[in-house]
């Protein structure tokens, strides 16, 4: 996908960011979170939900909803 847009080679995300995987998420396995920290610049969080696959929103919504409201807190 880079030889598409060879000018975002390095490049960083610049916004403050969360990210939310789930423990059976099995895309994990295809892009693994542990290394993300290299793409951006204010990777704030990175949560792990247990019991949880892809569909987060559907599958831990009370905790996706808590995660996402304590995130935003940081920018009162």
């Amino acid at each position: 996908m880079l030889e598409l847009t060879p000018q975002l080679e390095g490049v960083k995300v610049q916004p403050p960011t969360t990210f939310m995987i789930g423990r059976r998420d099995n895309v994990r396995h295809l892009i693994s979170p542990d290394g993300m920290a290299d793409g951006y610049a204010d990777l704030r969080r990175l949560t792990w939900v247990e019991g949880a696959g892809h569909w987060l929103q559907l599958e831990a919504t009370d905790q996706v909803i808590a995660e996402l409201v304590s995130f935003l807190a940081e920018f009162r």
